[in-house]
């Protein structure tokens, strides 16, 4: 069902961002939705980070995002909104860049400037692309694994257990 707002960003900052590049042909975008329809197989999703430079997430509300993360499992650097844990992962400057999420037009108009500053900041640094990817691959090993992650859910779990 079509949300009554832009959830994923996709008309209020995605695509004017892409229409600010339509003149950069070095310049290409790969937009995934995560729908049914067209989903890529988990398996073949390490191609899909592979043939990237760059993360972009453009969500306005988001929990987890796990294409930020699977990215930078991957080793690209990350330009996201600041929502859900983001800000727990990404450094900004070290490992990518963080925007903070819109809230009405003007703050969109804000972010896609932003976002265009970003990614012209990568085309210009490609050393830092691979600088800060790694980066990001560190931090998913050092910090965010399933083994190390599951265990903040055990408390949960315990205190919700029928007695």
């Amino acid at each position: 069902a079509k949300r009554p707002y832009d959830i994923k960003g996709y008309e209020h900052i995605l695509i004017p961002v892409m229409k600010k590049f339509k003149s950069h042909s070095d310049i290409k975008f790969l937009v995934h939705s995560n729908n049914y329809v067209n989903a890529i197989p988990h398996s073949e999703m390490p191609n899909v980070y592979h043939n990237m430079d760059v993360l972009i997430s453009t969500s306005f509300l988001e929990g987890t995002p796990g294409s930020v993360f699977e990215a930078a499992a991957s080793g690209l650097p990350v330009i996201s909104t600041a929502v859900g844990c983001v800000p727990q992962l990404l450094k900004p400057g070290k490992n990518g860049f963080m925007i903070q999420p819109y809230k009405n037009k003007n703050d969109a108009k804000k972010a896609v400037d932003l976002f265009v500053e970003k990614i012209l900041f990568f085309k210009k640094n490609k050393d830092a692309i691979r600088e800060m990817g790694g980066k990001n691959r560190i931090e998913i090993e050092k910090n965010w694994t399933w083994k190390d992650r599951s265990k903040q859910w055990i408390p949960v779990f315990e205190n919700h257990l029928v007695k």
